[in-house]
């Protein structure tokens, strides 16, 4: 059979277990068969092409539909069926779109791991440092990660929770029986269904939860201390103090990360360089530190990193040398560095 008289063949048995499923008329055995073409980078590929199909077939439309949404709820439907069925839990790997730049798609890993349990079902997803990754909960809810972040999601009977490290957007799918929960060191940010972004890094001295559309409530340690947010307020909890501060922001602006745009409003120096770290996967040391009495603005959209410094160099006086990258013990390069001096 040639290569492609196979993969039509495919494409004919994955639409008629679709069709089975749709129409609950599929078997224990067929579900399990269906659960395996998960279990694999070209089967999730032939799965969506089918699910692609069946849309087409079902909806007159012109515009192309990103079938991601609908694949992953299968994803999990189907991996909770087969695992309920099994006596201990296993590990899958499937492969998630990131959007590395705008208009720029590459791809990361999806760590997924289900439980026996019919109550909890936990996913966690990693964004590399220089990347951002766009990722879809079971629930509905979709999401944007920033570099250097990671969550952990569960979903339980009565609420949805999510462990952040990092930086990240939610737009929360609307379910007033289950509230929408995010978890940081300091933080408990709870909704029902909005749109907002938290800022929790581990290293930072301060924790953002800036919200764009809807309604938040933030309790700093305990309940007592609830917050609630407006859109287009941002709360900062400072951790050293202990102490939360709010104020009016531009949401959308604050967010431009998402589409690859860098947004400075008066930021001082120091943040500007967590920012460019991250962002751009590299290190910057400051050489003379009186450099971090200066402050930036400015929005940039979709630039290399030379061409962000030249214009910080229009508005504060500084130069900077880039280090040769060098490889490590296991022949791999080490982060650029680039150091900063007074001009």
């Amino acid at each position: 059979m040639n290569t492609i008289t196979n993969q039509l063949c495919l494409r004919s048995m994955n639409k008629k277990l679709l069709d089975q499923l749709r129409a609950k008329e599929i078997s224990f055995k067929d579900r399990m068969e269906l659960g395996e073409r998960f279990e694999n980078q070209i089967g999730q590929s032939q799965l969506k092409e089918s699910m692609r199909d069946q849309w087409d077939d079902t909806v007159e439309s012109n515009d192309p539909q990103d079938m991601s949404p609908l694949f992953y709820k299968l994803f999990y439907r189907i991996t909770k069926e087969r695992e309920q069925k099994r006596t201990k839990s296993r590990r899958i790997f499937i492969g998630g779109m990131i959007a590395a730049a705008a208009s720029i798609l590459t791809f990361a890993l999806l760590t997924i791991f289900s439980t026996v349990s019919e109550e909890v079902i936990v996913a966690r997803v990693h964004s590399p440092v220089g990347v951002r990754t766009k990722f879809y909960l079971p629930d509905g809810t979709m999401g944007w990660l920033n570099g250097g972040s990671s969550i952990k999601y569960k979903k339980n009977k009565t609420t949805r929770n999510v462990d952040l490290s990092g930086c990240a957007f939610f737009d929360v799918a609307h379910n007033e029986k289950q509230p929408f929960q995010v978890k940081t060191t300091n933080l408990l940010v709870e909704v029902v269904g909005t749109e907002f972004s938290v800022t929790a890094y581990p290293e930072d001295t301060e924790t953002d939860v800036i919200l764009k559309k809807g309604k938040v409530n933030v309790y700093a340690g305990s309940e007592e201390n609830k917050s609630v947010l407006k859109p287009n307020q941002q709360l900062t909890y400072k951790r050293s103090e202990k102490c939360v501060l709010i104020k009016k922001v531009d949401a959308a602006e604050q967010m431009k990360w998402i589409d690859g745009i860098l947004s400075f409003e008066n930021m001082n120096m120091r943040d500007v360089i967590k920012v460019l770290e991250r962002y751009y996967n590299v290190n910057v040391v400051v050489k003379d530190t009186e450099l971090f009495e200066y402050s930036f603005y400015g929005t940039i959209e979709n630039e290399t990193i030379d061409v962000v410094l030249k214009y910080m160099q229009m508005a504060i006086p500084m130069r900077w040398e880039t280090q040769e990258q060098k490889p490590d013990a296991e022949g791999k390069l080490l982060r650029k560095t680039i150091e900063l001096y007074m001009q």
